[in-house]
Parts: C-alpha cells; structure tokens; sequence
C-alpha cells in the first residue's frame, strides 16, 4: 500500500500480484518504432504520429498562474489558494495524453 498526495487530493496504490497468462500465437508480421522529438513516432509502415507537445501549449496558462502566485505575499491564504490552482493546472497538464488531441 502506498500514499500519493497530489494537487487534487490524496491516492491510495494497492499493489498486488496475479499470475496471468495469455496464450498468444505470433502472426509473423514486424513493426519497427522510431521514438523521436519532431514526430512522436514513426513506424516501418510509414506511419507518423506528431509530437502533441501538450506543455507547451500549456505554458500559457502555466506562466499565468505563476505570475498570481509570486505577487501574493508569503504565508498568506490567497497565496496558498493561488498554490493549489497552480498545482491543478500542473496536474492536468501531466494528465494529458494523445487521445485528447484526435
């Protein structure tokens, strides 16, 4: 059992063990993957996925969020209030995954 505490609250992670086993009978066909920093990845295929690059389209309203908490005087609560949104908005950012870009 592990605690996370992040922006939005606190996690509990259960880690448990299961033996699994799928039978899986190999097709024969070969996909190579080249990982890069223009193109997400690009495949044997000729495939190319773009790099969704979902900071720095955030950065933004990353830098806004920022800009609030270093104007607020420290220990006060609407600097502590301007902490958590600038977490939230961090969090959400990480959340971010491919899907939500198609």
């Amino acid at each position: 059992m592990r605690l996370v505490k992040r922006a939005d609250g606190v996690y509990v992670q259960f880690c448990i063990d299961v033996d699994r086993c799928e039978n899986i009978e190999p097709t024969g066909n070969t996909v190579g993957l080249d990982v890069g920093l223009k193109e997400y990845y690009a495949d044997s295929d000729g495939g190319i996925v773009e790099n969704p690059k979902f900071l720095r389209i955030g950065e933004k309203i990353l830098k806004r969020s920022q800009r609030c908490v270093s104007r607020r005087l420290k220990g006060s609560k609407n600097r502590g209030k301007a902490r958590q949104i600038l977490g939230k908005r961090h969090l959400k950012i990480s959340r971010q995954s491919y899907c939500t870009m198609l």
